[in-house]
């Protein structure tokens, strides 16, 4: 009865992506996560970095793991928990006890960026409204995509000070998977690239 009713329902005029979200829904404070693809070579802190006149206080840290269900894939669509290796402990032990197999893997570099993203999109994006998820990870990866200006600013900085000739600028194919932290820990994976969501070679049948 449902499905009738939505096909019966009559088709909009005209549809851009982006319309069935809440362009005047609320700011939301999140915290964008990256793992970068190598070491920087300093104790975790805070650096602030001014990008166009805007300010991060962008936290470097060393202190993160990943805990996966069953196996590790580059896409981390397995991953249930990214964060202080000692949260990470507890949390393998509560659910190892469930029977539930889990893997630990230790990140490299992750950079914390502090942002804002509007809150009725952080509500399409977790699933809970019909039809609107898509929606809202094209929007989380625009605003992913922009903050790599926030990144190469902090790594332009670090280069300057410490030549180290294992790290440089980067771009959407060296950090594909950022995850977006709401408040309250709870996080949302997003990809920069459609292909950073295969773990297997894709094959047309």
């Amino acid at each position: 009865m449902a499905t009738e009713e939505k096909c019966n329902q009559e088709l909009p005029n005209s549809f851009m992506i982006g319309d069935d979200l809440n362009w005047d829904a609320d700011w939301e404070q999140v915290t964008l996560i990256v793992e970068l693809p190598f070491w920087m070579m300093v104790s975790d802190c805070t650096v602030p970095v001014d990008v166009e006149g805007f300010k991060f206080a962008v936290t470097v840290t060393d202190d993160f793991c990943h805990l996966h269900v069953g196996q590790v894939t580059d896409s981390l669509q397995l991953c249930v928990f990214h964060g202080p290796s000692i949260q990470s402990d507890e949390i393998q032990q509560k659910t190892l006890a469930s029977g539930t197999p889990m893997l630990t893997r230790k990140c490299k570099t992750v950079l914390r960026i502090p942002s804002r993203c509007n809150a009725d999109v952080l509500t399409a994006a977790s699933g809970k409204s019909d039809g609107r998820v898509i929606t809202a990870q094209h929007y989380l990866t625009s605003l992913c995509g922009v903050h790599l200006a926030v990144v190469n600013r902090l790594l332009r900085a670090y280069l300057l000070q410490t030549y180290d000739p294992g790290v440089h600028e980067i771009s959407p194919w060296d950090v594909p998977i950022w995850f977006v932290e709401k408040r309250g820990g709870e996080s949302i994976r997003t990809s920069l690239l459609p292909s950073a969501d295969w773990d297997e070679k894709p094959r047309i049948r």
